[in-house]
């Protein structure tokens, strides 16, 4: 049997040593200097006016951590540094650092006193000038790959205007305007924030099609007119209460048929996975005073699950990049298929509708649409779809499903696509070595085996 130490406790207690070694070396400009290829210790303390002890402390803790290789004395740039670290516009990740360094880590002495009290000191309208930059940037950067891969999953295509309620500097907009050219959007954000986002935005042709809206989300109307809603990391900012009172407003303010689109840190229903997330959940406290990131299913959502009813099934494999929907936000259920990147497991893309009379309290899509979907699809398309699901049964990366709520919504009547003949001894389930569920939704569209 192993020797029991503390190794394991001792190596997260240290984390912080860590961090603040890679968030000089940032500051400095250790992986700048080292972007044009490998130096001695010598002339990176020239290039980065560090003296030469200490600049080399730092390199050897970047070293001993990954980021820096070191060869008969000259040191270069890891992969990952070279990608991130020293410059890259489109991958630059420096702006997090700063943001981690300059704001969230001073917060996070006081975390203690926040778990103590069960509440933090709220950050958000606080910030001076300076501040609100460097949070607005690394917000930014932290968020990027998401902003894209919402972009790239979801369709705007349908819509006219989009609304960013809380978006910060508006870079969701931005990634979203790029690939749809006929769309306008709306930021809705704090004055500090879009004193930021003006800058920021001035800068893109986009911005030409984008307003700013000042206000605050619990104090002032929100903009009207708009027939798709984003409401991107700010789920998590806010308690169950405030969550509650935003839904309801925005679902008052929305015009009718409109999408309301969530994206965040959402977690599994034990709040223990993804890790980040449940270590973000401190972060937010502390920044927010009241927030902490929230799970897709379970106690954690009841500001969304008991008021309006929503069932949340996320598959978190990052195949699965197409957003499926049913339902509305006042008609009880979203279904999501998030696109998952590198930087950014830990967010999921939840969409949904936000008024649906013809579907009042049913949780998939009426039968009229269920026969004209399956109408729609050829025989090799079905075959298809069941193909893809058996390969997500075999490889182990099945889609979440409430057999429960299927069976009941399909209770009523059925509409097959498919009719599969097997043995009577057969003890497996169709629905289930297929992936399809009792009611199956190939490519989006809502069919019955």
């Amino acid at each position: 049997m192993p020797a029991i130490t503390p190794e394991p406790i001792l190596k997260i207690a240290t984390g912080f040593m860590a961090a603040k070694q890679l968030f000089a070396a940032s500051e400095i400009g250790l992986f700048e200097a080292l972007a044009d290829g490998p130096a001695r210790l010598e002339e990176l303390a020239g290039k980065t006016t560090v003296p030469v002890r200490t600049v080399g402390i730092v390199t050897a803790a970047m070293v001993s951590l990954g980021l820096i290789d070191e060869e008969g004395g000259r040191y270069r740039n890891s992969e990952a540094a070279a990608t991130f670290l020293a410059g890259k516009p489109e991958h630059d990740v420096r702006p997090v650092l700063r943001f981690f360094n300059s704001i969230c880590y001073p917060l996070w002495e006081r975390f203690a006193d926040a778990v103590r009290s069960g509440e933090g000191q709220a950050q958000f309208g606080k910030f001076d000038r300076e501040q609100q930059q460097i949070f607005s940037a690394g917000v930014e950067a932290l968020t990027a790959p998401v902003a894209g891969s919402l972009a790239a999953a979801y369709d705007f295509g349908s819509h006219k205007r989009l609304l960013d309620i809380g978006g910060g500097t508006g870079s969701f907009l931005l990634a979203v305007l790029r690939r749809y050219p006929d769309l306008r959007g709306t930021l809705f954000e704090l004055p500090g924030a879009c004193a930021v986002a003006r800058q920021r935005l001035s800068a893109e042709p986009e911005g030409t099609r984008i307003d700013i809206v000042e206000g605050d989300m619990f104090k002032t109307p929100l903009p009207a007119d708009h027939d798709v809603l984003l409401v991107a990391n700010t789920v998590h900012v806010l308690s169950v209460p405030h969550n509650l009172e935003l839904m309801r407003k925005m679902r008052a303010t929305a015009q009718k048929g409109a999408r309301l689109l969530l994206v965040d840190f959402w977690m599994d229903p034990t709040h223990t996975e993804p890790p980040a997330a449940a270590l973000m959940s401190g972060e937010f406290l502390v920044m927010a005073g009241e927030g902490q990131a929230y799970s897709e299913l379970g106690r954690s959502t009841d500001f969304i699950g008991h008021s309006f009813g929503l069932h949340f099934r996320v598959a978190r494999h990052p195949a699965d990049a197409l957003l499926h929907f049913t339902s509305g936000f006042s008609d009880r259920e979203a279904i999501a298929s998030p696109r998952l990147s590198t930087l950014s497991r830990a967010f999921v893309d939840v969409v949904f509708n936000l008024f649906s009379s013809a579907c009042k309290r049913r949780l998939i899509p009426p039968p009229s649409d269920w026969t004209k979907q399956r109408d729609e699809m050829s025989p090799s398309e079905i075959i298809e779809a069941m193909k893809k699901g058996n390969e997500r049964f075999r490889t182990g990366v099945r889609q979440n499903r409430n057999y429960l709520n299927e069976q009941k919504a399909s209770a009523p009547a059925q509409y097959p696509a498919a009719a599969l003949l097997s043995c009577i001894d057969s003890r497996a389930p169709a629905e289930v070595i297929m992936d399809l569920g009792l009611v199956a939704e190939p490519h989006g569209r809502a069919t019955q085996l």
